[in-house]
């Protein structure tokens, strides 16, 4: 192990700032903790009241002290944490291999899988360790020697995730202290029914939607990760929700959610191919580099600062960051700038307009359920007096739910159509097309585009002959160019002001044109024949270059042509590859 190993993992003034605060948090939770021990003491032993009256008081009465004392517990695991994260610091330092199966790593921290696993992401969460990476799915803990690792999610804007997390939180607390309060009255008068209606509803919803925001946030964490070990522009919705887990229709909905709130980025939900479009990649903006495996000799394209497999014999492989292109995560232009296209404040009147009608058809449900289970003879006797009152109010409830539930629909489009149109080179969009990418009705869309662009909320565009028109200025300011690669001269269309890379070489480009260095000379295969396994070869071209199937047909019709430009080892792999099926190749040293 050497020292500079473990200062690029472990960070103590991580750990001092997390130790004065978590020193902080255990003389503030263990304050209230000693209060509710003492109380406790001095109601039990008082002898007046019988044991189940004293665990009432007990639980009634002192249990908001005990959810302040949280606090004690959670300084206590902090403490806990950067402890062991210490041990883990030095642990992975001294191991030799980048890559490190989390098998082994729990065999030499002593702890259960499970509870190792929390630790490490609250570790990793926390900033207590560095340059270190563990991916799930694969099992697999990466140590980067040199710090070249992306600590921060691709597709996921940490501080709204952030905000939506301590959003859960906040509701759960909120949803406890009213679960109280409920018991506190029903123990004083238990005697209605309409008491539990009235408060435990409320109660019951605020538990819900705190847990579905927490499972939410946790399948956006899951897509997150299998869009950045794709390196396909597109990746099924089938697929995507069998290896999240969850449904299909829930799965679309939490990426509708989080486009909406902002939590995901750089992707959208293409409903009329049942595709998730990686925009970042189909643009060409996404950073990849081409490894090189070190069991085959094959090149791997991966995403830089993330680890991922050889396509050919699965040995695990890591990309490094190019922190000459990016040095701290990724531009916020790379998509342009969704704000073009919708006010952020104008949007904000929404949430407040769907609180009237939801409001409204709130307090007539728990007033009709309140008459109808306090006291049904009194509700007979009403609703035998008054039954167009008992019409009303159900009408009053159904149209509020409609109408709120309409409401919403109105942010939904203008997030979606914001995220889309800074990715399309398209200036004029008709109105089916452009409800079958936003996954609406025609009739819903051409309700709303009106309401929209009247009031201000979607900006930099116009609705004209049953077309979508963006305006000019902006549409040539999002314009796409096109130009020669300096390594391999395969063309390459990027967005102007982002990276590209070319999917032939692996050479990448910045923002200026300049090209990123390449060790060594490349390796250019040539195709002479492809023998009797023409269509085999060209499935395995496909697979391996990545390129669109109709350009590989042409290739094959004007013979002899380049079919790769990579690295030695690469181009020994691929010809070899070639000439088992039957292919007539040569490898020619580039200049």
């Amino acid at each position: 192990m050497t020292q500079t190993t473990l200062q690029l993992i472990y960070r103590p003034e991580r750990a001092a700032q997390m130790k004065r605060r978590s020193w902080l948090l255990i003389v503030l939770g263990g304050f209230f903790l000693v209060e509710v021990i003492f109380l406790s003491v001095v109601i039990l032993s008082e002898g007046t009241a019988s044991p189940r009256e004293g665990l009432f008081v007990f639980l009634y009465l002192l249990l908001p002290f005990l959810l302040l004392t949280i606090p004690f517990f959670r300084g206590l695991y902090a403490l806990f944490a950067i402890r062991k994260a210490r041990q883990a610091a030095e642990f992975l330092a001294a191991d030799d291999d980048s890559m490190i199966p989390f098998d082994s790593f729990v065999q030499a921290m002593h702890a259960s899988p499970n509870a190792l696993r929390r630790r490490l992401a609250y570790q990793l969460r926390k900033g207590l360790l560095a340059n270190v990476q563990y991916d799930e799915e694969l099992d697999l803990i990466t140590v980067s020697q040199r710090g070249t690792f992306w600590q921060a999610p691709v597709y996921l804007d940490i501080t709204k995730v952030r905000q939506n997390r301590y959003a859960s939180r906040l509701w759960l607390v909120f949803g406890l202290f009213g679960l109280w309060f409920l018991s506190v009255v029903l123990t004083m008068d238990s005697t209605t029914v309409g008491v539990i209606l009235s408060g435990g509803l409320p109660v019951a919803a605020l538990l819900t939607y705190s847990l579905h925001l927490h499972h939410r946030i946790r399948r956006l964490e899951a897509c997150n990760r299998l869009f950045e070990a794709c390196s396909d522009d597109e990746l099924p919705l089938d697929e995507t929700a069998d290896r999240v887990p969850c449904k299909k229709h829930i799965l679309i909905r939490d990426l509708e959610w989080g486009l909406r709130q902002g939590c995901l980025r750089y992707c959208y939900v293409d409903h009329d191919s049942s595709q998730i479009v990686l925009a970042d990649v189909q643009d060409g903006s996404a950073q990849f580099a081409a490894v090189a495996c070190t069991h085959c000799g094959s090149t791997a394209r991966i995403r830089v600062g993330r680890i991922g497999k050889c396509p050919h014999c699965g040995t695990m492989l890591a990309a490094p960051k190019l922190a000459r292109l990016y040095t701290a995560g990724i531009p916020k232009h790379l998509l342009g700038n969704p704000s073009l296209f919708q006010d952020e404040k104008r949007l904000q009147l929404f949430p407040w307009l769907m609180l009237i009608p939801y409001g409204l058809a709130g307090t007539f449900a728990i007033a009709l359920a309140t008459m109808l289970f306090s006291s049904p003879e009194q509700f007979r006797t009403w609703l035998s007096e008054a039954p167009f009152a008992f019409i009303l109010a159900c009408a009053i409830i159904a149209a509020g739910a409609a109408l709120g539930s309409f409401l919403s629909q109105g942010p939904r489009l203008t997030a979606s159509m914001a995220h889309l149109f800074p990715i399309t080179d398209d200036q004029r969009i008709p109105a089916p097309v452009l409800a079958a990418k936003i996954g609406t009705r025609e009739g819903t869309l051409r309700l709303w585009l009106p309401f929209l662009l009247r009031t201000g909320c979607l900006t930099g565009c116009r609705f004209a002959d049953d077309e979508i028109e963006i305006t000019e200025p902006i549409h040539r300011s999002l314009g796409f160019t096109s130009g020669p690669c300096p390594h391999c001269g395969a063309t390459l269309r990027r967005k102007s002001g982002t990276v590209a890379l070319c999917r032939y070489c692996g050479s990448f480009l910045d923002p200026s044109g300049n090209a990123s260095p390449r060790a060594g000379k490349p390796h250019i295969v040539v195709l002479h024949d492809p023998g009797e396994h023409s269509e085999t070869i060209l499935g395995y071209l496909k697979t391996l270059t990545g390129m669109p199937l109709r350009e590989l047909m042409d290739i094959m019709e004007h013979l002899p042509a380049e079919v790769a430009n990579t690295t030695p080892p690469g181009a020994a792999h691929l010809s070899a590859d070639l000439k088992r099926l039957g292919a007539s190749v040569e490898v020619i040293t580039g200049s």
